[in-house]
């Protein structure tokens, strides 16, 4: 049995996991590594890449690094996001009304 302070040393440091040694999730569930990168297309205009996860509270927000813009907060959420598919590198989204400021 181990105790707090036998892991108390590894403080600080980030674990990582063999990507073979990471369990199956269900649908609609994926791993940051997985969304990170992907390219966000409303229709067929192309808005940017997710650089960055963010997780504020009652759902994650996805960072997405914009030509010419600033970054875009997309929240992750289903009226938003309406399909992620990571074998083409694509995220689907609807931006709703108020979600881009810079428009």
């Amino acid at each position: 049995m181990y105790h707090i302070n036998d892991i108390e040393k590894y403080k600080g440091y980030s674990l990582k996991v063999a990507e073979e040694n990471l369990n199956d999730l269900d649908e609609g569930e994926f791993y940051y590594h997985e969304i990170i990168g992907l390219e966000v297309y409303e229709g067929d205009n192309l808005i940017g890449t997710i650089k960055e996860i963010l997780q504020p509270g009652a759902n994650d927000v996805w960072v997405v690094k914009r030509k010419g813009k600033r970054d875009l907060l997309l929240p992750y959420i289903p009226p938003v996001v309406l399909n992620v598919d990571i074998p083409n590198n694509r995220v689907d989204v609807e931006l709703l009304e108020g979600l881009d400021d810079e428009d």
